[in-house]
């Protein structure tokens, strides 16, 4: 047939609900003493509570309860007494019928009336009153011994009415003073104790469904702060965060955040009495919260640069760093812990995090920038630092990211300053090593490879390895186009071939020595070191008596370096090379170069033009040998012996080569010389005495040839004042008291008379 509508189906009901009531009143009317009738009047009873008729329902009820002999169906009238009285909200009758359930023993509904009776005291405002029927209910079936009977684990019925006992003590204890009674309260209830949590967990779900956020928060927070080392701590405080989430309150999240980082931190303790996989959530949730608290300080200190959200940001990258030390993302956290130190200024501190992240775990994307990080973070540290220590890391870090990353684009460049640090230091043996490294790679660009080289040469050159040196060196001069630069290069370049020359000399290698000294000239002619070499490789074939070649070597000097201030001391050399040479013309010529150094001592000068003529004359040169006398005599009169013996041989000179008034001129000088002497020698006298002797043969020999002839008055005074002159001569010979001279005179003057 047609349906029918919801008002006439409740109306069908009522009418099928009075049809039957009054089918049980006409039974009861008519057989009242029936054993059946009991029970047909608590039929009776529920068909008028269906019926609406909530009055009659009651009124039946209470005859039931005056007539039954039944403790169950009394019981049960109580109940349904008490049901009928609630819903017509008489809750102080329902709450006496369902007392007087409570009182009849083993009553099937001793539960629902316990139940219902906590709601009818409830609906009275008797909250207080209520908890206890309510906490009975949730014993019952929450409560096994020493341990918690999960909801999860009950059967329908009951978890529905254990559930709706907890709804409503959150709704009881929210009527209070809340979370702050419910410990109270528990105290008085040890078995209900067990299930503390769930109490707080209701309460603060109910102040949420109400919209109250900061009551819910609060709620969590209470049991938190009184059951730390609970292991569903963790999550009730989790509730807070969530609650100030829903209330979008923003501040409050954070520090609720900041209560879970502290509380169920890795040094709280909390971790000592319970282990991550009794928790995972609550360990799952420590890292994202620790993550959270990292990052939003890390931002706030990008913006704003505060010095305390730098160190709250330290603060928790460093606690996730503790807690989860084995953790591969803690690379990431390392940089990103090195990125917020570096940017504060925090050098040391932000390279260690950086090496932390580079080397300590396995290889990931921000290792080769974590490394090359580091190297510009203990750069830093050592441009405040004079320490030896700090720069020795910088250099370590340097090298470290070098080997580990070498083909990150700034590996090269970073092995290059190594070296350089290295060589600054003094430590030249690793910074050639370095250096040499860089010479080796291909993809090397012409100012590290340069920057490489002058490193290597300089190193080697200082760690006298002079080959290595060169190498370097002429390399880097065939690259330089700066006049300035190329000029010191050569230098550096001259100096290390020199220094083989001297260590091959020094080993006695002398022919090796020669020939690197030799080089100099030809690879840095301009070098101020070239003239040393040059003179140097002179000496040592002078020393090694290569006499030919150490002549041509001073000659070449004397051309190369007019203006060296060794030129003296070639000119000395030279004569001494030439002399030792066999070459006397040209070391009589080079002497004389030594006699008129005005830079050469006096006796040096002397002995140089003594010499010089003394050669000319053995090289059968006797213009200038007697050139040389003579100068000797004008220039150094005395000694007197020396100066006597000069003129001596001058006058030889003359007689040798027939110039007869040469020599009587330079024998007069001899004569002289010895006369005006202010202290007069033997020597001198025995030259004087000579000198005059032959001066008064020749005035003898004049006298000789003289002849007598008329008219005699003439020729005799003539002879006679020439014989007077030759005994005269011969008598100032004899003066000199020179004995073979005065028995020689003795003879010419007998002679002549």
């Amino acid at each position: 047939g047609e349906a029918l509508s919801a008002d006439g189906e409740v109306a069908h009901a009522k009418a099928r609900f009075a049809e039957a009531a009054g089918l049980y009143r006409r039974f009861l009317d008519e057989f009242s003493d029936h054993q059946d009738a009991s029970g047909v009047r608590y039929q009776l009873a529920r068909a008028l509570a269906m019926g609406g008729d909530e009055v009659g329902s009651i009124n039946e009820l209470d005859a039931l309860v005056d007539t039954s002999a039944s403790d169950d169906l009394e019981s049960e009238a109580y109940f349904r007494r008490g049901e009928a009285m609630f819903s017509s909200q008489q809750w102080r009758g329902a709450e006496d019928a369902y007392r007087l359930v409570l009182e009849q023993p083993g009553s099937n509904f001793h539960e629902q009336a316990r139940y219902k009776l906590g709601w009818a005291l409830f609906k009275q405002g008797l909250h207080e009153a209520s908890l206890d029927y309510f906490f009975e209910v949730a014993d019952d079936h929450l409560v096994d011994g020493d341990s918690v009977v999960s909801l999860d684990s009950l059967e329908r019925a009951q978890r529905e009415l254990v559930d709706d006992s907890l709804r409503a003590i959150a709704i009881g204890f929210s009527y209070t003073e809340g979370p702050s009674a419910v410990d109270a309260y528990l105290e008085t209830r040890i078995s209900s104790a067990a299930y503390t949590s769930l109490i707080y967990d209701r309460l603060g779900a109910l102040y949420l469904d109400q919209e109250r956020y900061q009551d819910a928060a609060d709620t969590y927070a209470t049991y938190v702060a009184a059951h730390l080392m609970a292991d569903d701590a963790p999550a009730m405080q989790i509730r807070v965060e969530q609650a100030y989430r829903e209330g979008r309150f923003a501040e409050q999240v954070l520090a609720a955040k900041r209560d879970f980082a502290e509380r169920f931190g890795i040094a709280s303790g909390f971790w000592d009495q319970w282990t991550p996989q009794q928790l995972p959530d609550a360990w799952a949730h420590l890292r994202l919260t620790l993550d959270e608290l990292a990052e939003h300080y890390h931002a706030l200190a990008r913006t704003d640069g505060s010095p305390d959200a730098v160190a709250e940001s330290v603060r928790w990258y460093q606690a996730w760093l503790a807690t989860f030390p084995d953790d591969p993302e803690g690379a990431r956290r390392q940089f990103l812990l090195g990125e917020l130190l570096f940017d504060s200024d925090r050098f040391a501190e932000a390279a260690e995090a950086y090496e932390r992240s580079a080397y300590d775990y396995a290889a990931h994307d921000d290792a080769a920038e974590a490394g090359h990080a580091a190297v510009l973070a203990w750069r830093r540290v050592a441009e405040h630092s004079d320490d030896a220590q700090t720069a020795a890391r910088s250099i370590t870090a340097t090298l470290r990211f070098a080997d580990t990353f070498p083909e990150h684009p700034e590996a090269l460049a970073a092995r290059v300053d190594a070296s350089r640090q290295l060589f600054d230091a003094g430590e030249l043996q690793p910074a050639l090593q370095q250096a040499e490294i860089v010479m080796t790679q291909a993809d090397a660009g012409t100012e590290q490879r340069q920057s490489a080289l002058l490193i290597a040469g300089h190193s080697a050159f200082d760690l006298s390895r002079y080959d290595r040196a060169e190498s370097a060196y002429v390399e880097l001069v065939a690259a330089s186009d700066d006049p300035a630069e190329r000029e010191a290069l050569l230098d550096r370049l001259a100096a290390s071939i020199y220094r083989q020359g001297e260590a091959a000399a020094t080993a006695g290698s002398t022919d090796a020595a020669i020939a690197h000294f030799g080089r100099v000239a030809d690879v840095a002619p301009g070098s101020g070191i070239a003239a040393t070499a040059d003179y140097d490789a002179a000496v040592l074939l002078m020393e090694s008596g290569q006499w030919a070649r150490a002549a041509d070597a001073l000659r070449l000097f004397r051309s190369r370096y007019p203006e060296h201030e060794y030129q003296d001391r070639v000119t000395v050399s030279l004569a001494t090379v030439l002399t030792e040479g066999g070459d006397v013309r040209g070391a009589a010529d080079e002497l004389l170069n030594v006699a008129d150094l005005a830079g050469q001592p006096q006796d040096v000068r002397r002995a140089a033009q003594w010499q010089a003529a003394r050669l000319y004359d053995e090289s059968g040169s006797p213009e200038q040998a007697v050139s040389a006398w003579d100068d000797y005599v004008e220039r150094y009169p005395e000694p007197l012996d020396a100066a006597m013996e000069a003129r001596q041989r001058i006058a030889d000179l003359y007689g040798e080569r027939g110039d007869a008034a040469g020599r009587l001129r330079w024998l007069q000088a001899i004569i002289d010389a010895d006369r005006s002497a202010p202290q007069r020698t033997d020597r001198g006298r025995t030259l004087a005495a000579g000198a005059a002797l032959e001066l008064a043969d020749v005035q003898r020999v004049a006298y000789e040839a003289v002849t007598l002839s008329a008219p005699l008055d003439r020729s005799v005074p003539a002879k006679k004042a020439s014989m007077e002159a030759a005994l005269d001569g011969y008598g100032q010979a004899a003066e000199y008291s020179i004995a073979e001279v005065v028995t020689e005179a003795t003879y010419r003057i007998a002679q002549i008379y």
